[in-house]
């Protein structure tokens, strides 16, 4: 099964020297937005930096970057009021 890291990016990187077996890339995207939607909830800032402006950088096994999900949009969706 691969091996993906999840670093937090900004001006900043936070790595994520553990990182997370996962079955595909899909379910490495849905982790990162799981994590990212944690941060929001739990946080207003992180070193500094409002957490809106992070980002979580999705690696691969070999620390190669496969993608990223922004903080913001990250955000669950508004229910609607009726």
């Amino acid at each position: 099964m691969p091996h993906y890291f999840f670093d937090l990016t900004d001006n900043k990187i936070v790595h994520d020297f553990k990182g997370k077996q996962l079955a595909n890339h899909d379910q490495a995207r849905q982790h990162a937005v799981s994590i990212a939607r944690e941060l929001i909830s739990t946080k207003s800032e992180l070193l500094g930096e409002p957490i809106s402006a992070w980002s979580i950088s999705v690696k691969d096994g070999k620390f190669q970057k496969l993608f990223s999900v922004s903080v913001s949009d990250a955000r669950p969706p508004q229910k609607k009021s009726s």
